[in-house]
């Protein structure tokens, strides 16, 4: 009896390793699926950055051509330079050309700008500050001393050296310099 119920079962598929196949087969299933589901909800999360990259880019160039009047070959040529220099600094393309429209509604050129912006990108970096901390901060400073954009670059020096040596930070001489801007200048 017991080997005519055995190969009956065999016959119908219910023997334990055909379950056991059975159960591995399925489980494998909901395992592939699972990752089909969150890589599709990885491309979509990576969708959304990048749309919202782009609208921050077109938000700060819309701004920087607010107050610039360049041609677009400028433009297209400061924007793939911003791109570099952004991977060099560690910072976002927009964040890179916000700083730099900010340094041209205080009247430099886009050339001077975009100098001014790096500069204040490795500040923010440095004091660990936001940018327009950093712009404020340099703006203030280079009145202060009459200090020309092609040598901006000492004062994120000279407040970097001082923040190393002494107890104290970039962003905390910078807060000190902004308040104490007009006093130094008279």
């Amino acid at each position: 009896d017991f080997v005519e119920l055995q190969s009956e079962a065999r016959a119908a598929g219910l023997t334990v390793n055909s379950f056991a196949k059975s159960l591995k087969n399925t489980v494998l299933q909901v395992f592939g699926l699972t990752s089909s589901v969150a890589a599709l909800q990885k491309a979509w999360e990576i969708f959304k950055e990048m749309y919202q990259n782009v609208y921050e880019i077109d938000t700060a160039m819309t701004n920087l051509k607010k107050v610039t009047e360049e041609t677009d070959s400028t433009y297209s040529r400061f924007l793939s330079s911003a791109n570099e220099s952004a991977k060099e600094l560690g910072r976002s393309v927009s964040s890179l050309v916000e700083q730099t429209a900010n340094w041209a509604k205080l009247g430099y050129s886009i050339h001077d700008a975009e100098e001014l912006a790096k500069l204040s990108s490795v500040y923010a970096n440095v004091g660990e500050v936001d940018d327009e901390t950093a712009v404020s901060d340099m703006v203030t400073a280079m009145k202060a001393f009459n200090i020309e954009a092609s040598s901006a670059i000492t004062i994120v020096d000279s407040l970097n050296e001082l923040g190393n040596n002494f107890a104290t930070s970039a962003a905390a001489l910078g807060t000190g310099l902004s308040k104490s801007a007009s006093a130094m200048n008279a």
